[in-house]
């Protein structure tokens, strides 16, 4: 295993250290805090986060600080991120395994990563993009150079690995403190230039426009930008995100001077020239004609726009960086001038329909808050589909069914102009948090290199009371590319995006309805033919194995699906997600189809042997011994699950989702509620009742259960109610109270019978009054009645 020191040097960082800490921690085996005479509480928030800390004099001698930091590092390889840096989530999960992957290439030096520079005192607005190298061997040959603006030094027998897949933020030149910093650094510049002789290389003169651009000095940068641009080297020193930084100062000045439009159009030719696939040129003039009421500004806009859209998909890490990052933070305000002439499309909400006119509102109601527009596909309905669609304003397309989900699919994406696409099925819904967070995502991804979005799509029963029965991470958000289509006849997937540009958007929430109670068999009866029909015309694959499975498993024929399950774990070359769903399917195969609980507990230690972070099949296994009346050990493997799934929830994979054990935890807690009532243990019983009813309120057993105990600790009606009322609110919770408390519940069972407006008998109401001989009298009455109207039907 790769041994990695996270290095930094600091003064007066108390405000973004703790967030560097919190980053690297995930990653380091050991911190490197190097202090150079901060006065604030910097120093006691990295010895408490666990760094070594050293001081070191400041001497206005970036390397040298840097340099120190090496010395003290004892890892093979080297993070050196600044204390303003840090990595997202998604490319955090992904660094120890690229570091392990270069580790083996003894010739790789180092790597380049993706920066992105963002203003966190103006909503984290995307600034600029350009490659870092932050990740290198720790190798006394390795060392910066430079006073400001300092570089690794790394000798030609070493190469550099430029990935996309791991991105950098930074936030050091947000608005409030962007003018200190560029003051420092062209002071420390101009005694670097002064120092080597007087004369400054191309470079140099690139970070002195820089500081002059920053510091709203439009002629400084202009002269700087015609010196360096007519230089005979300018290929040499230059590189592209330099060049392109360069050019777009350069622009920005002449607007700023409001100087000829000849002169800017010129400035913008040779930037397109130099820089073809950069979108930024054509956006920063068509912005400027827009704002002079010049004509040509459409024209502009578009092409710029296509330009973007196409560098997405670019495979170089400099090449994105440089021209098509740099171009992002004028995306929104394109989109803006663009709807002024005529609508430019954001998000494109797809579904394909046959017959959905019971989910299609539902559907509809959530994408209408944030698409600009919808597009609904109907494959032959024979309900009011299309007109339910066409009344909420979407617009509908007819495409005839061929048995291919992918081809209507498709259908509908070239129907799509939104740069983005969002595809939920008939049957799925984004809830209201996911709604209002969406658009905000979506313009923050837009600079970045992300092609697809995935997020936890949760299976209800709305059939039961909206129950969890899965949860699993489905892309639903991609891009709008030529590349990105769907394929496969049956649970068809979006082919053509790279992992490293798929982006797990764990707030956003789709629900799917389509597996509820009633439903069921219809589609996995669809889909089981559509299987065969498959499989006769291309074959049987292992990769289509799991979908018999689940299909199996659907139609409740257990046999076949431990079949399938048992298939898939002997194939050694399926993915871990398949074989993962195959040991808990054995398992619930086992359980739903007869078996004993020793046959289920095959499975499930055979699935964690495999998979011991698999918490769900952990929890499963605790719930069978509970079963067993093994309770010593059931109860320990339970709370084992318990603490899995809090450590799990803090991860950033998808294996967060995916082996999550959230749709067992009401039922954990209420097994060890169970428990703790049958050691005596009530008041730990009751906590544990009501922590399932608060995961999952529609659980009449533990319902009864909950109240029972509350009614027997000598808790009041009122103090009952009182309790209940947090968990439950409105009609169809008053019915579900109403209809599943036992008249034994007294006060409270009468309350919500009332509440929830149902009839109560007599002898009831007196019963639970304490008013027993009046109870018995109406009892009494009714018995008799009831065998009058038994004679008179017998006669």
């Amino acid at each position: 295993m790769v041994n990695l020191s996270a290095c930094v040097i600091v003064k007066n960082e108390e405000k973004h250290l703790p967030r560097w800490l919190a980053c690297v921690r995930q990653l380091a085996d050991e911190l490197i805090v190097v202090d150079t005479g901060s006065e604030d509480r910097t120093v006691e928030i990295a010895e408490a986060g666990g760094a070594r800390v050293f001081s070191f004099p400041w001497r206005d001698d970036f390397s040298a600080a840097k340099n120190f930091a090496l010395e003290q590092a004892t890892g093979k390889w080297i993070l050196f991120l600044d204390a303003d840096e840090y990595f997202p989530p998604e490319s955090i999960s992904r660094v120890r395994s690229l570091l392990e992957e270069t580790d083996r290439d003894i010739r790789t030096a180092g790597i380049l990563c993706r920066w992105v520079n963002f203003d966190e005192d103006n909503g984290m607005q995307l600034q600029s993009a350009a490659v870092q190298l932050r990740l290198f061997r720790n190798l006394r040959g390795l060392r910066y150079k430079g006073r400001i603006h300092e570089a690794l030094d790394v000798p030609q027998r070493y190469k550099v690995l430029a990935t996309k897949e791991i991105e950098i933020h930074h936030t050091g030149y947000s608005q409030n403190i962007a003018a200190d910093k560029l003051l420092r650094n062209r002071r420390l510049l101009l005694r670097d230039i002064e120092e080597a002789g007087g004369k400054a290389s191309l470079q140099q003169k690139k970070y002195l426009l820089d500081c002059a651009y920053g510091l709203k000095e439009w002629e400084e940068t202009c002269r700087l930008a015609e010196e360096i641009l007519s230089a005979e080297d300018r290929e040499q020193e230059i590189s592209t995100d330099n060049l392109a930084g360069l050019y777009s100062a350069y622009l920005s000045s002449l607007m700023r001077l409001d100087s000829p439009l000849s002169e800017i159009e010129k400035v913008t030719e040779a930037a397109e020239v130099a820089l073809p696939m950069s979108a930024e040129f054509p956006w920063m003039l068509g912005l400027y004609l827009h704002e002079k009421k010049e004509p040509g500004a459409q024209e502009l806009l578009r092409r710029g726009l296509s330009i973007y859209e196409s560098c997405q998909s670019l495979e170089t890490t400099k090449d994105f960086a440089a021209l098509g990052a740099n171009a992002a933070y004028l995306l929104p305000l394109v989109g803006e001038v663009l709807k002024e002439y005529g609508g430019d499309m954001f998000i494109s909400a797809c579904v394909i329909v046959k017959n959905e006119a019971e989910n299609l509102p539902k559907w509809l109601a959530s994408v209408r808050t944030f698409a600009d527009e919808m597009i609904v596909v109907d494959t032959g309905s024979e309900d009011n589909s299309k007109e339910l669609a066409r009344a909420a304003g979407a617009k509908v397309f007819d495409f005839q069914w061929i048995n291919d989900f992918a081809a209507a699919k498709n259908f509908a994406i070239g129907k799509a102009s939104g740069r983005w696409i969002v595809f939920p099925d008939a049957d799925e819904y984004f809830d209201e948090a996911s709604q209002q967070r969406i658009p905000a995502l979506l313009k923050e991804l837009e600079g970045r290199n992300i092609l697809g979005v995935t997020c936890p799509l949760i299976n209800i029963d709305k059939d039961d009371n909206n129950r969890v029965m899965e949860a699993i991470v489905q892309l639903r958000i991609f891009r709008n590319l030529p590349q990105l289509r769907y394929q496969g006849y049956i649970h068809e997937v979006l082919a053509g995006i790279p992992q490293q540009s798929i982006y797990l958007a764990r707030e956003l929430t789709v629900y799917h309805t389509g597996y509820s109670s009633r439903q069921q068999l219809k589609k996995f009866t669809r889909n089981l033919e559509m299987l065969e029909a498959g499989r006769q015309q291309y074959g049987d694959s292992p990769g289509e194995w799991h979908y018999f499975m689940d299909t199996y498993y659907g139609l409740r024929d257990y046999e076949k699906a431990m079949v399938y399950a048992k298939k898939i774990i002997e194939e050694p070359n399926l993915p871990p997600h398949d074989r993962k769903n195959a040991w808990e399917t054995w398992a619930s195969s086992c359980l739903k189809g007869g078996h004993t609980i020793r046959e289920a507990l095959v499975p499930l230690e055979g699935g964690l042997k495999e998979y011991p972070r698999f918490y769900r099949l952990q929890a499963m296994k605790g719930l069978c011994l509970f079963e067993a009346r093994l309770y010593e050990e059931a109860e320990q493997i339970l709370r084992k699950a318990l603490d899995g799934e809090e450590e799990l929830s803090k991860s950033q994979g998808d294996e967060a989702v995916t082996d999550s054990s959230r749709r067992l935890l009401p039922h954990i807690h209420a097994r060890l509620g169970e428990m703790a009532y049958m050691g005596g243990r009530e008041d730990e019983a009751l906590n544990e009742y009501l922590a399932a009813l608060q995961l999952s309120r529609h659980l009449p057993d533990i319902l009864r259960a909950f109240q029972s105990l509350l009614q027997k600790q000598g808790i009041g009606a009122a103090d009952q109610i009182e309790l209940l009322g947090g968990l439950y609110s409105g009609r169809e919770d008053m019915i579900f109270l109403a209809e599943n408390l036992t008249p034994r519940a007294g006060q409270v069972w009468l309350y919500y019978r009332k509440k929830a407006g149902l009839a109560v008998e007599e002898a009831d109401s007196f019963l639970i009054g304490g008013h027993i001989p009046a109870a018995a009298l109406e009892a009494g009455r009714v018995l008799g009645a009831c065998r009058r109207v038994r004679n008179w039907a017998g006669g």
